[in-house]
């Protein structure tokens, strides 16, 4: 059982399972921050990725049996960039090991699962970070802090869309094909969590969930490849009052090669967030300049604060704000997140984006299946997640 003290600042040593296109990200992000994080080894199925990684990065241990560094005293945290339907697995035997776990996500597979790490986590006071890695890219960032601080008065509808062109990963003749046991591949894990991971971030817990699908590119060519189907829209009611929303992802479909698009739209009493730009005004008389140039400030200040805080370095539009295809990176998303991991593992607290925070993501997810079987409205079940973060 691994129980070494972080508390005096030491550099935290790392196993890393899976170093496909995610664990690869990881180790770059680690390598940039030594002071901070010490690589203990990599492990991997695929002889050409051990390889790759110990050549690029200096890695001098390198193993195909990832449970080799659960007997590690030394390895204080494993990162696993698994697939998905290995995570229960992996997250359940690193936290009976005694070790603090960084994970791709989901966290589990399921939320029985999830409340058992959520246990483990309890017991041997272990920490968990799933890297949910949307809300750390423009404007999300920028969006929370207006959220948090009132600006746009109470929301009443929020939208999140999530599409992304996975054609060259889920067309079984191509070869980044993803390679996972599961068939068929868990749509709602992979893909549909990640718009609603940013709609609770930014908006608090969801109550009840009514999921349709329908056919796109992917699932018309490989009947029974994906469950559920590769489009998908979620209608949303939150526990917050008078407060619904819309989910949409779409894997399906003709996009810019590889790359996601993430659009939000928030509608409050005294603000909207668009794609377009933020807005704000109280007056219904005012028009869309007098309500759009006096706020530019605020945009300004806030935006210099947060690339104090979170280490934003691009040259990116204020307003009206747009995603930025690949900016920032996943390595830049890491580096963010060890920002938030650190003081953790140094305290054996919690984190979020978390096992917590991820397992009530299932538990929404959950809902959603039972709705697409029910076609109505389902109740989420937060049951023994409520309070954990």
């Amino acid at each position: 059982m691994s129980s070494r003290d972080l508390s005096n600042g030491r550099p935290v040593r790392v196993a890393i399972v899976g170093v496909g296109s995610q664990g690869m990200g990881f180790l770059h992000a680690l390598r940039l921050v030594p002071e901070q994080f010490e690589v203990v080894g990599v492990a991997d199925v695929r002889p050409g990725q051990l390889e790759q990684a110990a050549r690029r990065y200096e890695v001098t241990r390198t193993t195909s049996n990832w449970r080799e560094f659960l007997e590690d005293r030394t390895v204080d945290l494993m990162y696993f960039g698994t697939p998905g339907d290995q995570h229960s697995e992996n997250a359940l035997a690193a936290l009976a090991a005694g070790k603090h776990v960084y994970i791709e996500k989901p966290v589990t597979c399921n939320t029985n699962d999830a409340r058992q790490a959520l246990e483990l986590a309890r017991e041997h006071q272990l920490t968990v970070m799933v890297c949910m890695n949307v809300r750390q890219y423009w404007p999300f960032p920028i969006i929370k802090r207006f959220v948090d601080d009132g600006l746009l008065g109470d929301i009443f509808f929020a939208q999140q869309d999530y599409l992304h062109d996975c054609r060259y990963v889920l067309m079984p003749d191509s070869p980044r094909f993803w390679s996972t046991n599961e068939r068929p591949i868990n749509f709602h894990r992979e893909s549909a969590i990640h718009p609603l991971d940013t709609l609770v971030w930014l908006l608090g817990p969801i109550k009840r969930v009514w999921a349709q699908q329908v056919e796109g590119i992917v699932a018309q060519r490989n009947p029974g490849l994906l469950r559920p189907s590769d489009c998908v829209s979620l209608e949303l009611e939150f526990c917050r009052p008078n407060m619904i929303g819309r989910s949409l992802t779409n894997v399906g479909y003709i996009g810019y090669y590889a790359f996601p698009y993430y659009s939000i739209s928030l509608y409050g009493t005294e603000g909207t967030a668009l794609p377009q730009g933020i807005f704000l005004g109280r007056d219904n008389n005012q028009d869309y300049e007098q309500v759009h140039d006096p706020e530019r400030q605020v945009l300004i200040q806030y935006t210099q604060e947060l690339h104090d805080q979170l280490g934003i370095t691009s040259d990116i539009p204020i307003v009206p704000y747009e995603y930025q295809p690949g900016d920032p990176s996943h390595v830049a998303c890491h580096l963010r997140l060890f920002k938030l991991l650190l003081p953790a593992l140094r305290r054996r607290q919690p984190v979020d984006p978390g096992l917590g925070s991820n397992a009530r993501l299932l538990a929404v997810l959950e809902a959603a299946q039972r709705s697409l079987e029910t076609a109505q409205f389902e109740v989420v079940d937060y049951t023994g997640l409520e309070t954990v973060s």
